[in-house]
């Protein structure tokens, strides 16, 4: 399966060698650890795909890699998880690697799977959580319309530090801003 945008794909994740792979060496880096996980340390190959495992077992709901379409080489990874299907939620990990980070593959790789998760599993809104140390995500998200519905003060302790974690949320009425967004892409889609 593969969500196709402007200048980026999203292709299902798979336990294969070269997806393992990336995955693998994204989980050890430090730009992960920081902003895309409540784990703290590095871990060897064997436990990374003991705690994938789980974590598909636990609450990983789909898992796509992020390919930029000119070179197709792979960027990113982003995955849903706390699926609730009674309430129509779900919660999104998002990770751009740093040295794509500030190139606009993330908005569009948000916009696709926010796209294909509202339109696939009946959805009535999705959540992004994000620390307060992680300005870039913040300004892209209150600029593409989402909502701040929690702040959880002090949450995270970080390098010595205690940091707010922001939960932000997009309905099911706000797809048109999405749609309209990836249309914008498509017309005058910048390539790389």
């Amino acid at each position: 399966m593969e969500l196709l945008g402007a200048r980026i794909k999203l292709r299902k994740f798979s336990f294969q060698e070269s997806d393992l792979n990336f995955l693998f060496n994204w989980r050890n880096c430090n730009n992960f650890i920081a902003n895309c996980t409540n784990r703290r340390f590095k871990i060897d190959f064997p436990n990374f795909i003991k705690e994938l495992e789980g974590d598909f077992k636990k609450d990983r709901h789909i898992q796509f890699i992020i390919e930029k379409l000119v070179k197709e080489s792979v960027i990113g990874t982003i995955y849903s998880y706390n699926f609730q299907s009674v309430d129509g939620y779900v919660f999104i990990t998002l990770f751009i690697n740093p040295e794509n980070q500030i190139k606009g593959y993330g908005p569009e790789a948000l916009a696709l799977f926010i796209n294909y998760l509202f339109k696939s599993y009946s959805l009535h809104k999705i959540y992004l959580e994000v620390y307060s140390y992680n300005y870039l995500p913040i300004s892209s998200l209150i600029k593409g319309g989402f909502y701040l519905e929690g702040y959880f003060k002090n949450h995270r302790f970080f390098e010595g530090k205690r940091y707010d974690l922001l939960r932000f949320s997009l309905y099911i009425e706000d797809l048109i801003k999405i749609e309209n967004f990836l249309t914008r892409l498509k017309k005058g889609g910048k390539n790389e």
